[in-house]
């Protein structure tokens, strides 16, 4: 017998962590978290090295300006101060730009997706917004301000600077690192739109367009029949049905099944449901073979009907008419 051990959990990480595996929590929600966290990361990592490549291309233009202040006595690190200083005001000035272009869509987004979604500005929120904020200006702003504060200013102003392989290296590093990251995410993005493509369009075997689907509650679970019947009078409701379990997801499984033919060595579990007459027209499913239940056979408690891969699993060759045992009942 396995032991069992009692655990507590705040309720406020039941949304995000709500899958287990023998009692161990393992992950959940949190993982589109953790994945959309990584693409924020390298999003921003291809705008600091925009930013270097910027700044160190457009260096020609400030060499004078900083060979004067050199020449004049202004220190080195006060010059790495100040670009470091522009990469943090840039950055601050691009997250209060962000701000308002998300409160200004926030509330289409809402509409679109029907989420209620709110900008929420906590000490925490605020916090790590400066944090990011500084951190990307000191990230962008540092091999710009290393870069230019180096140069010698007789060599600035006799505009006899030339830039070493080291210098070439790098920037060209930078630029290939940029591109590999872009395509990462790119191919990233067709891959999931192909995968949300192929949901939509797949096939399958039943239609689940215009199909309302509640829970039987109250009065209705003695009724149902009646409430049935009633619904077909509406006008618009083409078929209606019933079904013990949800037609679709996680439902009764078993490995009660037992057949001619059978591999006494094999162990196979199958997922069924008790369904009523007319689900199978009203889900719009296509019998391949035999018939479904009909009302003109009288009681059709005996009879089951199999899908394609369980057919195939049983390695039936001609299933209509075979007799299968389940549970010790004869089908």
């Amino acid at each position: 017998m396995r032991p069992t051990t009692l655990f507590t959990r705040p309720f406020g990480d039941a949304y995000l962590y709500d899958e287990y595996e023998n009692g161990v929590q393992v992950s959940g929600r949190i993982e589109y978290v953790k994945l959309f966290s990584i693409i924020a990361v390298f999003i921003l990592l291809i705008a600091c090295i925009n930013f270097m490549n910027l700044s160190t291309a457009k260096s020609a233009k400030r060499m004078k300006e900083i060979g004067i202040k050199k020449t004049i006595g202004v220190q080195r690190k006060t010059l790495i101060v100040q670009y470091l200083g522009e990469s943090i005001f840039m950055a601050l000035v691009s997250l209060l730009t962000s701000i308002v272009i998300v409160a200004g869509f926030l509330p289409y987004f809402n509409e679109i997706t029907g989420k209620q979604l709110s900008l929420s500005f906590t000490p925490e929120v605020i916090i790590s917004l400066l944090a990011i904020t500084l951190f990307t200006g000191l990230i962008a702003g540092s091999y710009p301000a290393l870069y230019m504060s180096k140069f010698s200013p007789a060599l600035i102003l006799k505009g006899k600077i030339k830039g070493t392989a080291g210098e070439f290296w790098t920037r060209k590093g930078l630029v290939v690192f940029q591109f590999a990251l872009s395509i990462i995410l790119i191919v990233s993005v067709l891959v999931v739109y192909k995968q949300i493509e192929f949901i939509q369009q797949k096939n399958l075997g039943y239609d689940k367009d215009n199909v309302i689907y509640f829970d039987k509650e109250g009065k209705l679970t003695g009724s149902y029949e009646a409430f049935v019947s009633e619904l077909k009078k509406i006008p618009g409701v083409i078929n209606a049905s019933t079904s013990q379990t949800k037609f679709i997801g996680s439902i009764n499984t078993t490995v009660g099944l037992e057949w001619e033919g059978q591999n006494p060595d094999e162990r196979i579990s199958f997922e069924m449901a008790n369904i009523d007459y007319d689900l199978i027209e009203t889900m719009g499913i296509n019998v391949k073979e035999g018939r479904s239940f009909s009302r003109e056979f009288g009681a059709e408690n005996s009879k089951v009907i199999f899908n394609e891969k369980a057919i195939q699993v049983m390695g039936l060759k001609n299933p209509v008419g075979k007799k299968v045992n389940v549970w010790g009942d004869d089908k």
